[in-house]
């Protein structure tokens, strides 16, 4: 689903983690992680996405910072446009 002001890279379905877990991270400049816990009862941490900051990444950047630290992902949706 693209968002109004973020690119997105979705690296595990959201329906895998516990609802009341899920949290954002800011990682870089315009550059945030939405993180939560696994389902049934998953202990630690994990990334569920990326999100970048349409006014600071271009979707090409983007996805050349995912690559760059070899972040695989589902999906990747460009901020949606005006």
């Amino acid at each position: 689903m693209p968002y109004h002001n973020e690119h997105a890279a979705r690296v595990r379905q959201l329906g895998r983690f516990q609802k009341d877990t899920m949290r954002s991270k800011q990682i870089a400049k315009g550059l945030r992680i939405i993180i939560g816990k696994l389902k049934p009862r998953g202990a630690s941490m994990v990334t569920q996405a990326y999100r970048f900051r349409k006014d600071v990444w271009t979707p090409a950047q983007a996805r050349k910072w995912l690559r760059e630290h070899q972040i695989q992902f589902i999906r990747f949706d460009p901020a949606r446009k005006e």
